[in-house]
């Protein structure tokens, strides 16, 4: 169709194409409006998401305050709220995850509990004499599985094959020799001690994630399956709500099998927490 023939269509039919028009414009618009309406509303939920994910928080003042004050992450449910349970989340172990822990440890007053797997970062030169120098005045407490049980075994067997801490000796060298010497530089006292000190537990069960009360917040490490533990996202909550009592009442859970009355039926199933003594013989 040559253009001459579309003016004399257009000419003829002008009135046909016209009611066309009127009809069929407002339906493009609305289909159109929908569809950009959509593709911003997924624009939106994907930035919160990156938002929430990838969340650097302030080292300016001490850790807890940007909660109460300046919320940092979305609340999952309804967006941006005062009260979101969720701190602060990271999709793994970074440089930012680390110095949230760090500020959280050096400026922790109550207690610090600590449950995981080998949890050799606090053994590491840098956190080592934060940990010390805070046994002198709250109470400290480490759960970490025992290098010589068959959980640990069965643990490692989804660990790549890189993964680090996977022979109990390297473990005993390099974290538990350190532990030693930690104890040996403070008080030694028990789990759920009110008075300040360090104490070291080993557990011979399962674990999932790994969990740090530090004061009124815990953050929590998810353990994957074909994951090293440090590819495991972290999530950190204030205390005063469902999610932060979940995991800190397994901490309590642990204290109490830590003491020296048998816990039944826990203890009847053969789950058992033994201190690190100093004089303790390596694996």
């Amino acid at each position: 169709m040559t253009f001459q023939d579309l003016q004399q269509f257009f000419k003829g039919n002008w009135p046909v194409v016209l009611g066309v028009l009127v009809v069929v414009t407002p339906v493009v618009w609305a289909v159109l409006h929908f569809l950009f309406k959509n593709r911003m509303d997924e624009l939106k939920a994907a930035n919160n998401q990156l938002r929430l994910t990838i969340q650097s928080p302030s080292t300016a003042q001490p850790p807890g305050t940007r909660a109460d004050n300046q919320p940092e992450t979305e609340d999952l449910r309804c967006g941006s709220t005062p009260d979101c349970p969720l701190v602060s989340a990271y999709p793994r172990t970074n440089g930012l995850s680390q110095t949230d822990l760090i500020d959280r440890l050096r400026h922790a007053t109550k207690r610090i509990t600590v449950f995981g797997l080998t949890r050799n970062f606090f053994v590491s030169p840098d956190v080592q004499p934060v940990i010390v120098q805070k046994a002198q005045t709250i109470p400290v407490t480490f759960f970490l599985m025992d290098p010589s049980c068959p959980s640990r075994t069965d643990r490692y067997r989804i660990e790549p094959i890189e993964a680090a801490l996977e022979d109990p000796q390297r473990f005993a060298r390099e974290v538990e020799l350190a532990l030693r010497e930690m104890l040996r530089r403070c008080t030694v006292s028990t789990a759920a001690s009110s008075v300040p000190g360090l104490s070291v537990y080993y557990y011979n069960f399962p674990c999932s994630f790994a969990i740090e009360e530090i004061d009124d917040y815990c953050r929590v490490m998810l353990y994957g399956h074909g994951k090293r533990g440090t590819e495991g996202p972290i999530f950190v909550f204030k205390s005063g709500n469902p999610f932060y009592g979940y995991f800190v009442s397994q901490l309590r859970w642990l204290e109490r099998l830590a003491g020296a009355t048998p816990l039944p039926p826990w203890t009847a199933k053969g789950i058992v927490l033994r201190r690190l003594a100093l004089d303790s013989q390596l694996p």
